[in-house]
């Protein structure tokens, strides 16, 4: 029989959405309710099940009626190996482990943290990476500007990257790699740059290189799946920020000083758009969405999920 989730993994929400104050009778104000619902903390997914549970209807459905909102916490019933969170997290934080000894512990996270999010840009981009090469060749006497705006509409992403490298010829190459990996930075947009200047990538890269661990990480990172086909944004920011959590603590830093879950973010934005779905699913709609404590982008990022499912042709700003 496998083994239950490990406590930081049983989390999700029970949205008890009541009227006047006057919660349903069997949930306590304030209070877990007494039965659990099993299956992935997705609230999307979630959502259906859980106001089946309570007898209430939709917490959106509330909110638009003026009823009052609380979000409660839910132990989620899981069996290991069965959610994609908890093995990408345990294949990452292993990687992590062995760098024990040229790295500290608290270091492990100025390592894993840059590769997720490279290996994760990877493979977004995978799918159009050709066209985007064929692109880049045809408008190099173009103004800047203008060849941002082709690479995008090749990339289909907000972002690109024009070299020819990507995790399987980065590693097909090990006697070249550090230098290869350099020619590969440079060729995202100037945003996923600015990223991975943020994170001193640079340095740890060259750490890496010259404590003979560099391919093996890349390697490891190589065979990861994160794909979106195989990995929701809404999986891989559990995924990130669960990593985040893993490294402050080996950092003696606060973990809640960096995470939301993104249950409870996904029921935030839900409820801050719910009385405007008219307003924001015309054409034409044009929009700014601004979070002044933004941390890893969480609220950002749902939030501009949310609102493109809602409107694909909306126009945002983040």
């Amino acid at each position: 029989m496998s083994k239950p989730y490990p406590p930081e993994f049983r989390r999700g929400v029970v949205a008890a959405a009541w009227k006047h104050e006057a919660p349903p009778n069997h949930i306590a104000k304030g209070a877990a309710p007494a039965r659990h619902l099993s299956g992935e903390c997705d609230f999307a997914d979630a959502e259906p099940r859980l106001s089946r549970l309570l007898r209430i209807g939709s917490p959106v459905a509330w909110a638009k009626m003026g009823g009052s909102v609380a979000v409660l916490p839910l132990v989620c019933c899981f069996t290991a190996g069965e959610h994609p969170v908890v093995n990408h997290v345990n294949f990452i934080w292993n990687i992590a482990e062995s760098l024990r000894g040229p790295f500290k512990p608290s270091e492990y996270g100025s390592v894993v943290l840059p590769f997720t999010v490279l290996r994760r840009l990877d493979a977004v981009l995978a799918d159009t990476k050709p066209a985007v090469l064929e692109v880049a060749k045809s408008i190099e006497t173009l103004p800047e500007m203008l060849q941002t705006i082709k690479l995008t509409e090749a990339s289909g992403r907000q972002f690109y990257n024009t070299s020819r490298f990507d995790f399987a010829k980065l590693v097909a190459d090990p006697q070249d790699l550090r230098a290869n990996l350099s020619v590969y930075l440079a060729g995202f947009s100037p945003r996923v740059r600015d990223i991975f200047e943020r994170f001193e990538f640079d340095k740890t890269l060259n750490k890496l290189a010259e404590k003979n661990k560099l391919f093996a990480v890349t390697e490891k990172f190589a065979q990861a799946d994160f794909h979106p086909r195989t990995v929701s944004n809404f999986q891989m920011g559990l995924v990130f920020e669960e990593l985040i959590r893993w490294a402050n603590e080996r950092s003696n830093e606060t973990a809640g000083d960096h995470y939301t879950p993104r249950e409870v973010i996904a029921l935030m934005v839900q409820l801050l758009f719910a009385l405007d779905d008219d307003a924001l699913s015309k054409s034409g709609v044009v929009r700014s969405i601004y979070d002044p404590a933004a941390g890893t982008g969480g609220m950002l990022s749902v939030a501009d999920e949310y609102l493109r499912k809602m409107n694909p042709g909306i126009h945002l700003s983040l």
